[in-house]
């Protein structure tokens, strides 16, 4: 709700625990600090969305899906917005927006920097 990008950091360890969980996976440990990320990245690969696994995003398609991997690090799968559309280059740079979906909540998505 408030655009902002936080990973989550085991407070015994400080290692960044991806996908958020509520254990760590490097120590056990289960108390954990939210810490803001960059919110920037690189797409390593997607694909377009012809048919939605969930009929909440039907009236979107088709659309982006992909794995970005951020400057922590990490990998996520996300919805990526480009106006290159299916020639949008791998290895481009993105940068997280946050969707508004309804209900006062919002969604963390990738858009390519041009």
């Amino acid at each position: 709700k408030e655009d902002k990008f936080l990973l989550q950091y085991c407070a015994g360890c400080g290692k960044l625990n991806w996908f958020p969980r509520a254990y760590c996976v490097a120590c056990g440990g289960d108390r954990f600090d939210w810490k803001p990320a960059t919110g920037r990245g690189v797409l390593e690969t997607f694909s377009v969305v012809y048919r939605p696994m969930n009929a909440a995003w039907a009236s979107e398609v088709p659309y982006i899906l992909g794995m970005v991997r951020l400057e922590e690090g990490i990998r996520m799968v996300t919805r990526i917005v480009s106006p290159h559309g299916e020639k949008t280059p791998m290895g481009c740079a993105v940068r997280v927006i946050f969707n508004p979906i309804g209900a006062g909540m919002k969604l963390p998505f990738f858009e390519v920097v041009d």
